[in-house]
């Protein structure tokens, strides 16, 4: 692996710090991975992803737990459809082909999508529960 980490460490350790002291307002986060090293861009996409899902999951269950049973209800189904929607938009690796940079780059792209289609739809629920 290509000693190219300092840089993508310091920004990802940037972005984390910078989305766990604003809990009081959305920090809407830019992530840039495609112009790292391949190894690094891998790595960076995958940390975007598990970060954009761990605080939609720390929203949700926010949100989840203030609501009646009905609203429960809904607001699953809601996440459902939207989860469907995401992974529409946003899988478009093809897990048959042989793997090569081309593949590679389409999972960085598809890890890209995935973690800024999470980061919006955090936004949209923290906007639309009033959630801070």
């Amino acid at each position: 692996m290509k000693k190219s980490l300092g840089f993508t460490t310091l920004a990802l350790a940037l972005s984390v710090f910078t989305m766990q002291s604003s809990q009081a307002a959305f920090k809407q986060n830019n992530y840039v991975c495609e112009e790292l090293h391949m190894e690094d861009s891998v790595d960076c996409a995958d940390k975007a992803v598990a970060a954009e899902k761990k605080r939609l999951n720390q929203t949700y269950k926010k949100i989840h737990n203030k609501l009646s049973t009905a609203q429960k209800k809904q607001l699953d189904s809601e996440q459902l459809a939207w989860l469907k929607k995401r992974n529409a938009k946003c899988d478009n690796s093809d897990d048959s082909a042989p793997m090569n940079n081309m593949v590679v780059y389409q999972m960085i792209a598809d890890n890209l999508c995935t973690a800024n289609e999470t980061q919006n739809r955090t936004k949209f629920l923290m906007n639309k529960y009033k959630v801070k």
